[in-house]
């Protein structure tokens, strides 16, 4: 007798989200390898059962792949649809420092698509850390490909009133994440491995889910908890629980917030958990201080690069006597390079653009022309002030 047999299939499709701004990467340093990084270190992961599929699991007997199953999970929990590249690499020796190099790697393995890049170390927190970080995003700029960074160093041991201050550090593109579970599986994971855990899965997948210009502590759309769950009881990744600290440390413009850390807290009468902030390490003043300040700048040098190259060493008509730019090559060049800010716009990731270009510049003799982009960012409300009375 004939039949049909259906076998259903996990071909890992997820729905495919426009652009590239959920392409992100996560990067652990860890003496334990999973199996199936024996050969690749960096391996673009699908979903949480490919990860265990390649070794990373929750009953593994190295607390170190524990921890990559966790983060890998709170990742995907949430963002299911994010584009993930996990890279596992050999620690540096006990005496010797991170020089961060397996960034480059990762960012390389993806063709320069990733967006952010969390680093997950055992590794203290050192501040000279904060500047080879940053190095690594200047090597993504270099070759039009900028991304920031979320580190999440060890500070277990550390006391609260220890944690550094990143206010006068020179590292804008790079966060660093203080925050952890404090009652479920990060904070059980905490116990049993005597390092700090951290927050980096998380921060990761809401960051990817977010928009470029959006802060990924928006309350009204970034509650990161689990009801009763994960990140419920929002901790520091030194053990120390959030609603064991002083208001004057955790508080809007308290300790923790001026030092420029980003942490989970919560918010009275609010449900739910949240990232302060978005902080990077450099000055509060910085025209690039926040997560969304520089990724939308990223974005626009992406675009216009892309637009822009096709140009290059190609003709350029003068007019005719003054040797200056006609123009119709003013106008030209204008919009070209004005069309991936005008869809930005469009998308509510800029407020404004100007694109102006001299046509007095001397084109012939240089062999050069100077376009002056001038971008007006989206705005966060951080704070408010609300006068009421009678």
């Amino acid at each position: 007798m004939g039949s049909i047999k259906f076998n259903k299939q996990n071909g890992r499709l997820k729905r495919q989200l426009p652009g590239e701004d959920h392409y992100s990467g996560l990067i652990f340093y860890s003496a334990a390898v999973p199996t199936g990084f024996a050969t690749d270190a960096v391996i673009e992961v699908n979903d949480l059962e490919h990860a265990e599929e390649l070794g990373i699991t929750s009953d593994n007997a190295s607390n170190d792949i524990k921890n990559m199953h966790y983060h890998i999970s709170e990742c995907f929990r949430a963002n299911k649809d994010i584009v993930l590249w996990v890279g596992v690499f050999a620690p540096p020796a006990e005496a010797a420092e991170h020089t961060f190099a397996e960034i480059s790697t990762l960012r390389l393995v993806s063709q320069n698509r990733v967006r952010r890049v969390g680093v997950f170390t055992k590794k203290a927190y050192a501040a000279a850390q904060m500047a080879l970080l940053q190095d690594q995003y200047v090597l993504g700029f270099d070759v039009k490909s900028g991304f920031e960074i979320f580190y999440s160093p060890n500070f277990h041991g550390v006391t609260t009133v220890s944690l550094p201050s990143l206010a006068t550090l020179a590292a804008p593109n790079v966060h660093l994440l203080i925050g952890q579970d404090g009652g479920y599986t990060g904070a059980a994971l905490y116990t049993a491995a005597g390092f700090s855990i951290g927050v980096i899965g998380a921060a990761i997948g809401f960051s990817s889910a977010a928009k470029v210009h959006e802060n990924f502590g928006w309350v009204q759309k970034f509650d990161i908890c689990v009801r009763g769950g994960e990140l419920d009881k929002p901790a520091l990744s030194n053990g120390d629980l959030i609603e064991d600290l002083s208001e004057a440390i955790t508080k809007d413009l308290g300790t923790l917030d001026v030092k420029r850390l980003i942490f989970v807290t919560k918010y009275p009468n609010i449900a739910g958990s949240y990232f302060n902030d978005s902080h990077g390490a450099c000055p509060a003043d910085s025209d690039y201080a926040y997560a969304e300040d520089n990724m939308p700048i990223d974005k626009a040098i992406r675009g216009i690069y892309r637009n822009m190259m096709p140009f290059v060493n190609g003709p350029t008509l003068l007019e005719k006597g003054t040797g200056k730019l006609r123009a119709s090559t003013v106008d030209l060049l204008q919009l070209e390079a004005g069309k991936a800010l005008e869809q930005m716009e469009k998308d509510g990731e800029l407020s404004g653009y100007e694109v102006l270009i001299d046509p007095d510049q001397d084109v012939a003799a240089t062999s050069s022309i100077t376009i002056n982009i001038s971008n007006t960012k989206v705005g966060v409300s951080r704070r408010f002030n609300i006068n009421i009375g009678y």
